[in-house]
């Protein structure tokens, strides 16, 4: 937080109170800017914050707060970036430890150095089997603890705190039936990146409960890290994987993603694995989601699914994989509003135009909800205020994200024809 305390002037805001909001929204620390209002820090705020072990530290008039924004996100770029490579590198660690001779084991080390935490193989009887490094059994047996409620709910995975660390549980199926819990811990808030590094620990698990798993189905759940990185749109490290695996991204894809009608009465895993098993040999990539199943099929072995009321399907037109992440949005909005048995093969996606590819810049920015900031804006006819009461931001927030979307795209939605354009555009993929 940067603030030269302009509104500690003429005020009676405890300064004790002003700092515990700021520690209860997590705010990591505070930058007080000396000179267009305060020529020294107020004695009282140093106490508040040193009371509070909130972080302050000063900021010269001569440095713009400017400057300390680009440098910050100079730095979580670099840090993204990281990230992304130690991530690719996890991956390609948890494969080599699928394949030696003390596999399981192996795993949750390799996984448990990754997130900078623990990990333990779990019993559904809440006994715990494997867990690395040894001086993580007290919390594991804590985790361990919360198996039984989760087993009664079936094949699901849960997110809870156990000390300062974040675990999730996921389930080690056969045949839709927990046999096993993978516990992962890691600092909070746990990483997408990380979630999906133990999504691949879980599955490659899974291909050791049991002598009689296929190699067609521990090839199709090894790939659940490639499928993974496409759907982030990391496309380098998704090619650099598959060499890895021995697995050849087809050139052309086809994105398939289907729901479960009633996630209450149906267990996932089996339908899911039922559904994957019409496309054997096409299915390139393929992860399965609480409900839902997400495969990278190859555009030219596709064949469509047998219906089942259960279900409803969508399939995307012919794709690049560099344009799955990009589909994605839209396949997931279209499946949610089909009847319970229907497929459907969606309109031509891919459009090499200049919007496309905007929109992908769009689809594929996190930092901010750029693609939400558009489609409020337009959907409000240009009208910050009623837009940004929509997405509940501040209409100052939403001001810039649309900045940081025109520097994206290079979009003038104040223009009429791209407005228009850009609406029908958002429409047609589902976005708004």
């Amino acid at each position: 937080m940067l603030t030269t305390g302009m509104h500690l002037v003429g005020t009676r805001v405890p300064v004790e109170a002003y700092v515990a909001r700021l520690v209860d929204r997590e705010v990591a620390g505070l930058g007080f800017g000396l000179g267009p209002v305060y020529e020294t820090c107020p004695p009282a705020l140093v106490r508040a914050c040193a009371t509070a072990e909130l972080p302050l530290f000063l900021v010269p008039e001569e440095t713009p707060f400017l400057l300390l924004s680009r440098e910050f996100w100079r730095q979580l770029s670099r840090q993204d970036t990281e990230h992304l490579s130690a991530a690719l590198g996890a991956h390609h660690a948890l494969v080599r430890a699928a394949a030696g001779g003390s596999a399981a084991t192996d795993i949750i080390r390799v996984l448990a150095r990754a997130v900078g935490g623990w990990a333990a193989s779990v019993a559904v009887d809440g006994t715990v089997d494997t867990v690395w490094p040894a001086a993580a059994a007290e919390p594991a047996g804590q985790a361990a603890a919360e198996v039984h409620h989760l087993y009664a709910a079936g094949p699901s995975s849960a997110t809870f705190p156990v000390g300062d660390l974040d675990v999730v549980l996921h389930p080690i199926a056969r045949h839709g039936h927990p046999v096993a819990y993978l516990a992962t811990a890691s600092a909070r808030p746990f990483a997408p990146s990380l979630r999906g590094l133990a999504l691949t620990a879980a599955a490659l698990l899974e291909l050791h409960h049991g002598e009689d798993v296929g190699r067609a189905h521990a090839d199709r759940v090894a790939r659940s890290g490639l499928a993974w990185l496409l759907l982030r749109g990391h496309v380098v490290a998704a090619r650099s994987l598959s060499r890895d695996l021995g697995v050849d991204l087809p050139p052309c894809v086809r994105m398939v993603v289907a729901a479960l009608v009633d996630r209450t009465r149906t267990p996932p895993t089996v339908d899911a694995a039922t559904l994957a098993a019409h496309l054997p040999e096409a299915v390139a990539a393929c992860v399965y989601a609480p409900g839902r199943l997400l495969a990278i099929v190859a555009a030219d072995a596709f064949t469509e699914p047998a219906t089942d009321p259960r279900w409803r399907v969508v399939a995307s037109s012919p794709l690049r994989p560099d344009d799955v992440a990009a589909a994605l949005p839209a396949l997931q909005a279209r499946v949610d509003r089909l009847p319970g048995g229907a497929f459907e093969i969606t309109p031509e996606l891919h459009d090499p135009g200049p919007d496309h590819e905007a929109l992908a810049r769009l689809l594929a920015y996190r930092r901010a909800d750029l693609t939400g900031a558009v489609v409020a804006y337009l959907r409000h006819q240009g009208r910050l205020e009623p837009a940004a009461q929509e997405l509940g931001v501040h209409r100052n927030t939403l001001r810039h994200r649309l900045d940081v979307a025109a520097q994206q795209t290079g979009l003038d939605l104040t223009d009429p024809d791209t407005a228009a354009r850009w609406w029908l555009l958002l429409r047609s993929r589902g976005l708004a």
